[in-house]
């Protein structure tokens, strides 16, 4: 009986040294020396590139007037391959006016100890593609949270950093000869009749936001010359780049409309000129036309 108490004692003692402080509870295969994974995110921040996803392609050249060119906002521009690891992202493109243009951006990865190896030196980029832009004569506005970019068409395709940035301004907006002219009443539906007055508009911009444009200014002029009819005009208005929470109103609640006057004329075909444009008038007809 002494000897079996004996023996019982000692395998007590060697299972505690054996196990320590640090023994697993029963069921726990967690190895506690395991480097854990570092995630990393990103709300509405990062580097906003025009025209190119990150790296810029030498051969990619200028933004022309009337390109359409994609927007990526970018999270981090050198990253290990081999050390980072569970990419999630997401942007969008919110319109607010004929030229700005809210991106809302979210994104995130992990980064990964190595255990074995070194992580590779490869220097990858982490974007994500937000939409598309297409430049028209004046300048884009960009805005990510509080970051607004102004990018003119005929500059680098490029990524603009956060601090880079330009102070909110507003951004003005100046037509020439542009947009249809309307012959007659849209809204009312009457036609045009021969040898009877009807009112002569130039739409310059006619869904704009109302709580963004403002200093609307328009003017319009038209000579006719037997068969042909001349229409000339210009407008310009000003958009307002707002920070504050929920941006400019999509209300199309502004326009631009240039009054050219009444004009009365005979029963026939016309050609009508505004700018570069070309189009056909027949008088009478059966509603308002719109070239």
């Amino acid at each position: 009986m002494r000897f079996l108490t004996t023996t019982s004692a000692l395998f007590a003692l060697i299972l505690v040294v054996a196990c320590g402080d640090d023994a697993q509870e029963p069921g726990n295969n967690q190895n506690n020396d395991t480097p854990q994974p570092i995630t990393h995110e990103f709300e509405d921040e990062g580097a906003v590139c025009v025209g190119t996803s990150g790296k810029l392609d030498p051969t990619g050249g200028t933004i022309e007037v009337g390109e359409t060119v994609e927007i990526y906002v970018q999270f981090a521009d050198c990253l290990s391959s081999s050390c980072s690891a569970n990419f999630d992202s997401d942007c969008e493109l919110h319109q607010w006016g004929s030229g700005i243009y809210q991106i809302t951006s979210s994104g995130s990865y992990d980064d990964l100890s190595p255990v074995e190896y070194e992580c590779t030196a490869d220097c990858n980029d982490f974007s994500t593609k937000c939409g598309e832009v297409t430049f028209g004569g004046d300048e884009v506005v960009l805005i990510q949270g509080d970051a607004h970019h102004y990018i003119e068409p005929g500059s680098e395709r490029r990524c603009v950093d956060e601090g880079d940035a330009e102070e909110p301004r507003a951004v003005t907006r100046s037509y020439e000869d542009e947009g249809p002219v309307c012959f007659g009443d849209v809204t009312s539906g009457q036609g045009l009749e021969a040898d009877e007055p009807f009112f002569v508009t130039v739409s310059i911009e006619g869904c704009l936001s109302s709580s963004c444009t403002a200093d609307q200014q328009a003017e319009c002029e038209i000579e006719v010359d037997g068969d042909e009819i001349f229409v000339s005009s210009s407008g310009s208005y000003s958009e307002l780049t707002h920070i504050e929470e929920g941006g400019c109103t999509d209300d199309c609640g502004g326009a631009v409309e240039a009054d050219c006057g009444s004009l009365t004329l005979a029963e026939g075909t016309y050609t009508v000129y505004h700018g570069d444009k070309s189009s056909e008038l027949t008088i009478p007809s059966d509603g308002a036309v719109c070239e």
